[in-house]
């Protein structure tokens, strides 16, 4: 017999109250079953992009197209030069007197303020403006804006 057993009987016999001992809850285990897992395949290689194809064909598609310009009315090199050689003539007139302008020329506008301003100043934008020379500004007893300080 076991002592458990031995110790129940005594109980028993000497008129104690044997106790009753609760059956146990089922513990239940969860296995599990692994299968071996397969080597997944290797990927597949990826589409090729067509974009530089694409680029290609219309970058070939665009020469093709100037080489024909040329061949079929297009300027000729030398047109091209006198159009340059012109349009530098042009920006070398427009020069001289854009520099005039921007040392010369002084805006007054009459807001009490006896000031010149510079032709690009952003103050006289919109406004209504006397234009003279420097001289006669300074003579009228017009100071200098900060912007004529302010030029590169």
């Amino acid at each position: 017999m076991s002592r458990e057993t031995n110790s129940r009987f005594r109980r028993h016999a000497a008129g104690m109250p044997i106790e009753e001992k609760k059956a146990e809850q089922p513990v239940f285990v969860r296995t599990e079953v692994h299968e071996p897992v397969a080597e997944a395949p290797p990927p597949a290689p990826e589409p090729r992009s067509s974009k530089g194809v694409v680029f290609a064909i219309i970058v070939a598609i665009a020469l093709g197209g100037l080489n024909l310009l040329q061949l079929f009315g297009g300027p000729s090199e030398s047109e091209l030069r006198q159009e340059v050689e012109a349009l530098q003539a042009t920006v070398s007139d427009y020069s001289e007197k854009a520099e005039f302008v921007d040392n010369f020329v002084a805006i007054v506008i009459d807001d009490g303020q006896f000031l010149y301003h510079h032709f690009d100043c952003p103050y006289t934008k919109d406004r209504p403006r006397w234009v003279y020379n420097v001289e006669l500004a300074e003579f009228h007893g017009n100071l200098p804006h900060s912007c004529w300080f302010d030029r590169e």
